[in-house]
């Protein structure tokens, strides 16, 4: 994968409780795998996440890591994100952290700055960051994609037995990112029962977005 964000360890130690985040430009389509910080030995758990920009502050949450154990030795800490979270070339993102007890992460003055919020440890990592202030200083932190190019396409497979399912658009190959709605209807003396393999539940039609190759079963039942 390749990195957005700042991979240099910085030369002031910064201990704050709050939750805080800083902007990068992604330089093409891409999709985040993981956040990487570099931190003190310590303790407690962590947060990583990233949000998209709202005018100039971080706005709503894209993806989270799961709260993941702060190593006990100094040095960059990678934390996958369970969802690939899908970034457009030239989108603003904001990477956040949070700690239980701060070990000390590395800054410096520089732009743009980071974006402060007065929320610490017991807030979390929310679906909106809220309100935040900003200041001159950069952080040691990056973000790990898979490159996207526009020429990437991915295949639907879909299976039905006692019935049919209709793909809109309805096409043999997919461009990264496009959406499809899929439509069960049952044969004669049946009904549908609900999606299996890419796609769960029971929402008819539904909606599945194209990221990789894909293959759904839909369930009817007498």
């Amino acid at each position: 994968g390749k990195t957005v964000g700042n991979t240099t360890v910085l030369d002031t130690l910064n201990q704050d409780p709050t939750r805080r985040a800083v902007p990068y430009t992604m330089p093409e389509d891409g999709q985040l795998q993981s956040i990487s910080v570099y931190h003190e030995a310590g303790s407690g758990q962590m947060l990583l996440g990233v949000y998209a920009d709202n005018a100039g502050l971080p706005g709503t949450l894209l993806g989270a890591t799961s709260a993941t154990a702060v190593s006990n030795t100094a040095g960059w800490q990678m934390v996958a994100l369970p969802n690939s979270v899908s970034v457009a070339a030239g989108q603003q993102i904001w990477l956040a952290w949070v700690f239980e007890n701060n070990p000390g992460v590395y800054a410096t003055l520089g732009t743009p700055g980071r974006a402060v919020s007065t929320d610490t440890w017991t807030a979390g990592m929310p679906s909106i960051f809220g309100p935040a202030t900003t200041a001159g200083y950069i952080y040691s932190i990056y973000a790990t994609y898979i490159p996207v190019s526009s020429g990437t396409t991915y295949t639907l497979t879909v299976n039905a037995t006692n019935g049919v399912v209709n793909k809109t658009p309805d096409q043999t190959s997919y461009t990264a990112g496009q959406t499809v709605t899929l439509q069960a209807t049952p044969n004669t003396g049946y009904t549908f029962s609900g999606w299996s393999g890419d796609l769960t539940g029971t929402t008819n039609p539904a909606t599945l977005t194209m990221n990789s190759n894909k293959a759904v079963t839909a369930n009817f039942t007498a």
